[in-house]
């Protein structure tokens, strides 16, 4: 099994604020901050 990754919160901010201010969906935010949309956060 996979360790589960930490995220700061800094890094969370940003991937809300793709989606929220930029209008990216929620796959294209996942994309642009490297992470799957698996299991973005």
């Amino acid at each position: 099994m996979t360790e589960k990754r930490k995220y700061t919160q800094a890094f969370k901010d940003e991937a809300v604020r793709l989606v929220s201010e930029h209008n990216y969906s929620l796959k294209e935010a996942s994309e642009t901050v490297g992470v799957t949309t698996k299991n973005p956060f």
